[in-house]
């Protein structure tokens, strides 16, 4: 009998125990608890704690209270110039009214398609009325602030709001690009080209100065030292001048001397006919 007894006290107390636990549920500091019942939102608790609810009657969801990251697929659009651009994009948002997200998209995978669509609407919208050159330059932060006010116009009613938007990669397509690339590469050949060009014709332009500027250097040395030799010349006629007027038949002995030197022992093989009387021979029958 006692045992029997232990028994339906064991069962009464585990029924019990499981019915606190399905009549208690926690939130902690990250969620959002939103209790249902029969398809109508009964109460939301937004603050961490211990809560009750009715066993098996009430179903609790929980809803995340932080910033929540979407990812883009890569987009395709039109600019206003008509060049395509692949653009890769995300979002970060956040559930501001847990009531009607939880009415309108049910749970964040739902919400993360239905935003998506919109991202990427806004998206198309927005690059459709820029250029190339607005959405590669620093003119991006004003998009992605325009993006991010369409976007949340779209997701209104879902109980969210969209904290950022960014891009994150603004691409031409890959035939795009390679012909992009063939085009700068033939501009910049064509620059080179004409930079070498400049070059050569500045140095051939530089050679010539400096040829004839070395020119004149050279025929303004050349008059130079032609001036100085001429007035070496002069001072060294003067002093044999001077020299030789002083003792003019010492100068005369000399003068005849070196015309022997050079007549009969430098010119070796050269035969002389002359008389006994002449100018020449006078130094050797005349003392």
């Amino acid at each position: 009998m006692n045992g029997n007894l232990l028994k339906i006290i064991g069962f009464c107390t585990a029924g019990a125990l499981f019915l606190v636990s399905q009549g208690l549920y926690v939130t902690n500091e990250t969620q959002t608890a939103l209790v249902e019942r029969f398809g109508d939102i009964k109460r939301v608790n937004t603050d961490a704690g211990l809560y009750a609810k009715v066993p098996f009657i009430d179903n609790v969801t929980y809803l995340d209270k932080r910033i929540l990251n979407l990812e883009s697929e890569e987009i395709k659009a039109i600019l206003s110039d008509k060049k395509q651009l692949v653009v890769d994009a995300f979002a970060r948002y956040r559930i501001t009214d847990p009531k009607k997200f939880y009415q309108a998209v049910r749970d964040e995978r739902m919400a993360a398609d239905k935003i998506s669509v919109i991202l990427d609407s806004a998206t198309r919208q927005a690059l459709g009325k820029e250029t190339l050159t607005s959405v590669l330059s620093g003119k991006r932060l004003e998009l992605m602030d325009k993006i991010e006010k369409r976007v949340n116009d779209g997701v209104g009613d879902f109980g969210v709001k969209i904290v950022d938007v960014r891009i994150r990669r603004a691409d031409l397509p890959q035939q795009n690009s390679e012909s992009v690339f063939k085009r700068m590469k033939a501009e910049r050949n064509q620059q080179a080209a004409q930079f070498r060009a400049e070059g050569q014709q500045k140095a051939v332009e530089l050679r010539s100065l400096a040829e004839r500027n070395s020119e004149a250097i050279k025929a303004e040395a050349r008059k130079d030292a032609e001036i100085i030799r001429g007035e070496g010349d002069a001072e060294r006629s003067k002093i044999y001048a001077d020299a030789f007027s002083a003792y003019p038949e010492f100068y005369d002995f000399y003068r005849s001397m070196l015309a022997y030197e050079r007549a009969l022992i430098d010119g070796k093989n050269t035969n002389f006919v002359l008389t006994p009387d002449s100018d020449f021979m006078k130094r050797f029958y005349r003392p």
